[in-house]
């Protein structure tokens, strides 16, 4: 939603007019520079995010193999 309403300050016609205000040229830029850092504080957190998630998978699945090979060790002394 917050698009629709800003989108019409970036439009390209907005920078090259000698006749729109000033600060209203530098309000749209500073804004632009705010959602691109937001973009990229979003992008780092869902990497760092998506690591967390598969480290914890990984641990599963060791977990798993280890419970695994302990139920084969366990079953080949019973059978001995």
């Amino acid at each position: 939603m917050w698009f629709t309403i800003v989108c019409p300050l970036f439009q390209v016609s907005n920078f090259v007019n000698k006749g729109t205000d000033m600060s209203l040229r530098v309000a749209s830029l500073d804004y632009l520079g705010v959602v691109a850092a937001r973009l990229r504080k979003d992008a780092v957190l869902s990497q760092l995010r998506l690591n967390t998630i598969d480290q914890i998978i990984n641990e599963i699945r060791a977990e798993e193999q280890k419970e695994l090979e302990d139920s084969n060790t366990v079953d080949k002394k019973l059978v001995t």
